[in-house]
């Protein structure tokens, strides 16, 4: 089975799928062919980090797949088989808000910010 990347739409065998391994920039890159059937080499690597345009959809891609996540973990959280999904989301928001700038007073707060957009 191959998984499909939610932000980029790659498609990856489930047996290579390991997202700890990505850097965390964003390049742009040059290439240039090696000739026929040959494939291609990476001529020049650029991080587009400063690039707002480039890191604006990133950024709205992955609010948007957060959401659908949010979505579908919208369960009693009482149930103690849903605790490790809601423990899980917890952690991720909380990097999330850690490393972007948005300050709020409790994760609560963040969480009801993130599904009014």
């Amino acid at each position: 089975m191959n998984i499909v990347c939610p932000l980029c739409g790659k498609h990856t065998p489930d047996t290579a799928f390991d997202p700890s391994d990505f850097e965390d920039d964003i390049y742009g890159v040059e290439v240039t062919g090696l000739g026929r059937g040959r494939g291609f080499a990476v001529t020049q690597r650029i991080s587009l980090l400063d690039d707002p345009l480039v890191t604006g959809l990133i950024g709205d891609r992955c609010l948007r797949v957060l959401q659908r996540q949010v979505d579908l973990l919208s369960m009693d959280e009482d149930d103690e088989d849903d605790e490790d999904a809601w423990d899980t989301m917890r952690r991720l928001l909380i990097k999330i808000y850690r490393e972007a700038d948005y300050e709020f007073e409790s994760l609560e707060e963040g969480i009801d910010f993130l599904l009014e957009l």
